[in-house]
């Protein structure tokens, strides 16, 4: 699970915070406004179910926010994928951030392949003409409406929020102490 959220053109780095010039964000589309915001999230077609079911969980916390989901190549996501979560929310707005950069001559063809899974993240962070940045794993588990987050004072005085990821052992579960019946060899 990571949650990330982002003001305007700062990244928070190791060593401190970075401006990134905004000539190097790409702007995949669309005008951006001092006050856009919304929420990215990075996925293939094997997320799908997750990122359903967050979207789900979003908008019934009465989250408003716009829904980038960006993936790499349009092997990654496909039209059913596409078709299952508008009929959720038809506002979900779908990016093929590698084909768009590689178009854009700022990604080699070459270089695809490398962006795929987590390196998608910062692709995608580049790219978004959101000002205001929620970066969501499909599997992060919301209680409120995030959007409360873009109110928090430490948000307001740098414009970033992190959230550590969890670890997860999968071990350390109950699947390891409790014996599930075998149902394919009825």
């Amino acid at each position: 699970m990571f949650l990330f959220v982002m003001r305007g053109n700062w990244c928070s780095m190791d060593d401190g915070y970075l401006r990134v010039d905004h000539r190097l964000r790409t702007h995949g589309g669309g005008s951006s406004s001092s006050s856009s915001r919304g929420i990215i999230m990075c996925l293939h077609n094997g997320m799908v179910p997750m990122a359903l079911s967050l979207v789900q969980e979003l908008r019934t916390l009465g989250n408003t926010d716009a829904i980038h989901m960006y993936h790499c190549g349009a092997d990654e996501m496909t039209p059913l994928s596409r078709t299952t979560i508008l009929a959720v929310d038809p506002s979900v707005q779908f990016i093929d951030v590698c084909t768009d950069m590689v178009g854009s001559g700022k990604l080699r063809e070459d270089q695809v392949p490398s962006f795929r899974s987590y390196w998608l993240k910062p692709l995608a962070l580049i790219h978004t003409s959101l000002d205001h940045v929620m970066l969501m794993d499909t599997d992060v588990m919301v209680f409120h409406d995030p959007a409360l987050l873009w109110d928090v004072q430490g948000y307001k005085d740098t414009g970033t929020l992190f959230f550590r990821d969890r670890e997860i052992l999968i071990q350390m579960f109950l699947t390891d102490i409790i014996e599930f019946p075998d149902h394919s060899k009825k």
